[in-house]
């Protein structure tokens, strides 16, 4: 899957994007878990439950199951002005 990321995550992570291979279907929340143990920048970029996600650029929720076809993006929330 491509993985995605926006605005100050992809400044902390120090990356725009990624690919990564998963060994099976999974949830949204299962997928941050899994990038949150990487390290400390990545743990940092997820700190907050609200970060915002969508796949196949469709906004989605925690519970949504990904696969390794998806795109995958994140980003903190977005306000209007």
């Amino acid at each position: 899957m491509k993985i995605i990321y926006f605005a100050n995550m992809k400044q902390i992570i120090g990356i725009n994007e990624e690919s990564f291979e998963l060994k099976k279907e999974i949830k949204v929340r299962e997928l941050i878990d899994i990038l949150k143990k990487r390290n400390e920048n990545y743990s940092l970029a997820f700190n907050k439950s609200n970060i915002q996600c969508a796949v196949n650029c469709k906004y989605v929720d925690r519970n949504f199951v990904i696969k390794n076809t998806d795109e995958i993006a994140f980003f903190p929330p977005v306000t209007g002005g």
